[in-house]
């Protein structure tokens, strides 16, 4: 009787799990679990992660960009002015500047690579009055040209941080009230870097903001036995806008 019971109860436990497994096949939600997740993302490289978070979508890169600005001027000009040439003092101006800017640039990933040309002028000018000799001596760096190299990369979806590197071709003017002294007007280059920030509020418009710093080659003169040497260093900090196209 005992051994009965046992063949039954093998039986019907086999049974249960025949009809377990059939409906454990055929439900969606059971398969579901063992599914692979949709959810994990495929690999990627850091470079392809920044070009999509670097330019907003559907929104197509124009080259060109015709661009103004303008800001705070400040100058510190080294002299040199004795017989001898070697007694120095400095002095400084601080003025307004204003620039229309020209530019070519091409996007590549999450960089940026571009040239540039400017013409800028400024209002900053030193002016030294003697009150015994009523002499007036003003120096001045009234007027710039510019071309640079502009390397750069997209830090965010519309924010590209540059790099601004040339050279400068200015006109340097140095005047004295008195005509036995001096009074002349030359041509200098200057080696310019900056460091700025484009915002690019769409395809065709963008706002700037920028830091660049000119080193000038020092401009001589000579008048009775006396050598006059200045050299000029600038400092600008500039905001803008661009139209692109």
């Amino acid at each position: 009787m005992l051994k009965k019971i046992i063949v039954f109860n093998l039986f019907i436990l086999f049974v249960t799990t025949i009809f377990a497994a059939d409906e454990f096949d055929n439900s969606d939600e059971t398969l579901a679990m063992f599914k692979p997740s949709k959810v994990l993302a495929k690999p990627q490289t850091w470079g392809a992660y920044i070009d999509r978070q670097s330019y907003p979508e559907k929104m197509e890169f124009s080259p060109f960009l015709i661009g103004i600005s303008g800001g705070l001027d400040i100058n510190y000009f080294r002299s040199q002015d004795t017989p001898d040439g070697f007694k120095e003092s400095g002095f400084g101006a601080i003025g307004a500047n204003g620039s229309i800017t020209f530019g070519l640039g091409g996007k590549f990933d999450s960089f940026y690579l571009g040239l540039a040309t400017d013409a800028s002028i400024s209002t900053a000018r030193y002016k030294l009055i003697d009150l015994m000799s009523q002499d007036e001596q003003t120096f001045k760096i009234p007027y710039a040209f510019g071309l640079y190299f502009v390397p750069g990369v997209f830090v965010s979806k519309p924010t590209l941080v540059y790099l601004k590197l040339g050279q400068v071709y200015s006109s340097f003017k140095a005047h004295s009230n008195v005509p036995e002294l001096f009074s002349f007007s030359k041509g200098i280059w200057g080696s310019r870097g900056g460091l700025g920030v484009r915002y690019y509020l769409n395809r065709y418009f963008s706002l700037n903001g920028e830091y660049v710093f000119t080193y000038y080659q020092s401009a001589k003169y000579s008048y009775d036995d006396n050598k006059l040497k200045i050299s000029p260093i600038t400092n600008q900090f500039n905001v803008g806008m661009a139209v692109h196209f």
